[in-house]
């Protein structure tokens, strides 16, 4: 059987990990999101307008979900 303290260990380890698992998944999710940014910089600096099209309705989708 676990004493007081080695619950409240277990309580506060419990809470560190869970911050820093948010932390890493706002993370990825930040850097997914400044990964597909710069793809659309690149296309939209392409010299085809097939991908500069592509890439408007990209900016477009993502703007209105941001």
């Amino acid at each position: 059987m676990r004493t007081r303290a080695s619950q409240r260990l277990s309580q506060r380890l419990g809470a560190i990990l869970s911050a820093a698992y948010e932390d890493l998944i706002m993370t990825l999710e930040q850097t997914k999101s400044n990964g597909l940014k710069l793809l659309i910089h690149q296309n939209f600096t392409s010299s085809s307008e097939e991908n500069r099209s592509v890439c408007r309705r990209i900016t477009t989708i993502t703007n209105t979900r941001a």
